[in-house]
């Protein structure tokens, strides 16, 4: 008698390893969702079972992963496009916390042949609205290649990220880039902390380092003890010293997510100063892996999906 979840597993074990050898498995299904139209639930399921090689639970989702696929399709997260805006989330910000923790914008672009470039500070940050991770950090203008630069832009405004990921959020934001100021030195390293705001309340903290020389991502928890696991990217071996300011960004990450189910509020922390950098609603998509995996269950737990769970 053939054994049917043996076969399921080794059927995602050789599916795994031939899509890590031919490409990554978002753009492998995305590529194969132009080519066979899907509904955002089957993309869903079968780029779920590519990636961790298990069926994806919609009926009673547990883990991290399995609740944010969950809100792609019955969360209404698009109600919350002007927050993933980076451009309209100013607006947001400004009335819920105040002007002074946001960056300077510098301009907003809807064609790359727009951007000023000439008349732009030696050190700037182009990011594009209506993705995720579309971003160039330009440290000295007169280093940086600018045909290459806005040849980028111009991708960016011609592409469209939500058919990646299938995250509502973006899927209607209108293409625009935009310019702010340079935040920090070239030369002192830029930490980038990130609040995890499960129904409302800050759960879990990450801090970005060494984003250009082997990115690493570690955790904490809201009284800054370190948690043994890793998401997507290895952890520092160091631990990152508690910013001065801890209290105060939680607080200002709740005062943003607000009723919101998930959300991530990222803040820089400079010079005694709090600075807003963007609201992520699915943190690597959902797709990250946890290491150890039972951490996705963990984490899965601080959520409670509306109308499923009470």
């Amino acid at each position: 008698m053939v054994d049917v979840s043996q076969h399921i597993q080794n059927t995602s074990r050789v599916v795994k390893r031939w899509v890590k050898k031919v490409v990554a498995p978002s753009h492998f299904v995305a590529g194969l969702s132009k080519v066979i139209p899907i509904s955002d639930r089957s993309y869903l399921k079968f780029r779920y079972f590519v990636t961790f090689g298990r069926r994806l639970n919609l009926a009673q989702p547990v883990t991290f992963t399995e609740k944010l696929q969950w809100l792609k399709l019955y969360g209404r997260l698009e109600q919350y496009a002007p927050l993933a805006d980076k451009l309209q989330v100013y607006g947001y910000v400004r009335e819920r916390i105040g002007e002074a923790h946001l960056n300077r914008l510098l301009g907003s672009y809807e064609r790359a042949a727009d951007i000023p470039w000439d008349d732009l500070p030696d050190k700037f940050v182009l990011k594009a609205t209506h993705g995720s991770g579309w971003n160039l950090i330009v440290a000295d203008k007169g280093r940086t290649d600018r045909g290459e630069a806005l040849q980028k832009c111009e991708q960016w405004l011609q592409g469209k990220y939500s058919p990646l990921s299938r995250e509502p959020v973006y899927a209607n934001i209108p293409p625009r880039i935009i310019c702010v100021e340079y935040l920090g030195d070239p030369d002192t390293e830029l930490f980038d902390y990130k609040l995890y705001c499960f129904n409302g309340k800050v759960r879990l903290i990450h801090v970005d380092t060494e984003r250009f020389k082997g990115h690493r991502r570690t955790y904490y928890t809201p009284d800054w003890q370190r948690l043994p696991f890793s998401y997507t990217y290895p952890v520092r071996a160091e631990d990152v010293p508690q910013p001065a300011a801890l209290g105060t960004m939680i607080e200002l990450a709740e005062r943003l997510a607000g009723r919101i189910p998930f959300v991530r509020v990222d803040f820089f922390y400079i010079q005694g100063r709090i600075i807003f950098g963007e609201m992520t609603f699915f943190p690597d998509a959902g797709f990250g892996a946890f290491d150890p995996p039972q951490w996705d269950g963990i984490v899965g737990s601080y959520l409670k999906l509306p109308g499923l769970e009470r």
